[in-house]
């Protein structure tokens, strides 16, 4: 395992991950002693701890989308490498809603044909598995656990645990609908103030929220979320999005999810009040996160500039 820690993938896209998330392409690139600093600090939080333990591919996913938006407006290739994360897991396909909102239609055209090209390359190399996938398995999310299992940190499955039942669809959709609803709203006023950062990390929340499934892992997320949460409130002096960038973090690092499970067997629908609570800690920061950065973008919107009279910047992942 600790050849996997040093050796893998996932490891070189945290260190992308950080590294582009600090800087906008115009900007200068950061120290590499911070770009190291930060990306040990990283590995301290549960998700990583997960990603590189377990051999799983989100840090990957990040990275890939790290990179794509950081390319130049001017790129053709923007968009495909969001795409080809979309092709992996479905759920990167997010990312078009942000290019749409934001005015880069041909950026969200580029996602949506790269993702369908990886979905007819599968098919191609292998049809069986990918029939397999797309028309069976993958229209099964609790096929690995059952919904409410305290490892999936999904709203859909932090609904099942509070509302102590697996018939959950309805509450869901509507949560679903809200989160989107959210994100999108974030997402088209904090483009108009030149806070694109604001935005993206709306959907980037919205998009782990309506996972039907979202393991601990899913939660990588959060980091980049909280980097450009911390650079906007770091500019507009801002104390709910300092809270917004800091209070994910200091979640994720002091692994509240696992400080209190029942000894098994134990049934994930009938919780306690408090594991029901911190099986689902990540949910419900996100949850508060997305409505407080949109409650914000609303506010802030009736300023129309920028706070520090800057274009807009374009953020990455």
């Amino acid at each position: 395992m600790a050849t996997l820690r040093s050796t893998t993938p996932p490891d070189d896209a945290l260190s992308a991950i950080v590294s582009t998330s600090r800087r906008e392409p115009s900007r200068r690139r950061p120290p590499w002693s911070l770009t190291v600093g930060a990306t040990v600090a990283a590995l301290l939080v549960q998700p990583v701890d997960q990603v590189l333990q377990c051999g799983q591919v989100s840090l990957v996913l990040v990275g890939l989308v790290a990179l794509d938006l950081h390319l130049p407006e001017t790129s053709r290739v923007k968009g495909v490498l969001s795409g080809i994360a979309a092709g992996i897991k479905v759920y990167p396909m997010a990312i078009v809603l942000y290019y749409a909102l934001t005015g880069r239609r041909r950026a969200a055209a580029t996602v949506a044909g790269a993702a369908a090209g990886t979905v007819a390359l599968g098919w191609l190399v292998f049809p069986a598995y990918s029939a397999e996938f797309w028309f069976d398995k993958g229209l099964q999310p609790d096929r690995l656990a059952p919904i409410g299992w305290v490892d999936n940190e999904s709203m859909r499955a932090m609904l099942a645990r509070v509302l102590h039942s697996t018939e959950v669809t309805g509450p869901w959709l509507v949560a679903s609908m809200l989160a989107v609803t959210a994100a999108a709203v974030t997402a088209t006023l904090a483009h108009r103030i030149g806070e694109d950062g604001v935005g993206l990390a709306a959907v980037v929340l919205a998009m782990v929220l309506v996972s039907p499934v979202a393991w601990h892992h899913y939660w990588v997320w959060l980091l980049p979320v909280s980097i450009h949460v911390g650079d906007v409130a770091r500019r507009r002096r801002s104390t709910v999005l300092w809270a917004c960038a800091v209070v994910p973090v200091a979640v994720l690092a002091l692994r509240i999810s696992v400080w209190v499970i029942p000894d098994p067997p134990y049934d994930p629908l009938t919780l306690d009040p408090l594991p029901m609570i911190t099986t689902s800690i990540c949910t419900f920061v996100a949850m508060a996160v997305l409505a407080a950065l949109c409650a914000w973008a609303v506010a802030a919107r009736r300023e129309r500039i920028p706070a520090d009279g800057a274009t807009r910047a374009v953020p990455t992942v």
